[in-house]
């Protein structure tokens, strides 16, 4: 059986209100993109109003912030979803990562995988202990301070477009989200 979703570009006052819309007409997901907009905090009001619809970020960009705060974020969002939100993320193209955030991203797909790592060894590390995480572009030296949790932390998918994203999201997340652009 395929469920339906719908990506909501609705204007930030009416979201609450199309959220509900679209959750009493039997959709079965809502999706929050980051195209100058605040994907996060989009879902944040999706999640607060909404009780059975599944809650998605499609896609955050996920060299624009840090690991740990994505992480925090997504964990927030799950609680406020009380355990319905997925969390995309996206490479977002070089030009834009470079233009628009001021990072250089040489091998896209490879550190989208190291942001999902570092997301994920910050989930599974006991909330009072020191987060430490080595990658290759990713440093991480967290003291144990995040808050204690009632939901499990949310599934990640990978956003993007073509085969190498394909083949890249298989060895690290837990879904694919197409691109917009995706036949």
């Amino acid at each position: 059986m395929t469920g339906v979703g719908v990506v909501l570009m609705t204007p930030p006052q009416r979201l609450a209100t199309s959220a509900a819309v679209f959750e009493d007409a039997g959709v079965d997901s809502l999706w929050l993109g980051e195209y100058f907009q605040s994907a996060i905090a989009r879902a944040a009001v999706v999640a607060s109003t909404t009780q059975r619809v599944r809650v998605g970020t499609s896609v955050l960009q996920a060299f624009a912030r840090s690991p740990l705060t994505t992480a925090l974020a997504a964990d927030d969002l799950q609680e406020m979803a009380g355990g319905r939100f997925v969390l995309g993320l996206g490479s977002q193209l070089r030009v834009v990562n470079r233009a628009w955030h001021g990072v250089t991203t040489p091998q896209p797909l490879t550190m989208l995988g190291e942001v999902v790592a570092a997301i994920r060894a910050i989930w599974v590390t006991p909330e009072t202990e020191r987060v430490r995480f080595d990658g290759r572009h990713i440093h991480l030296d967290v003291p144990g301070f995040r808050p204690p949790r009632s939901q499990p932390h949310p599934p990640i998918y990978a956003g993007g477009a073509g085969s190498g994203t394909i083949a890249a999201a298989t060895g690290f997340a837990d879904g694919m989200l197409g691109h917009l652009f995706w036949s």
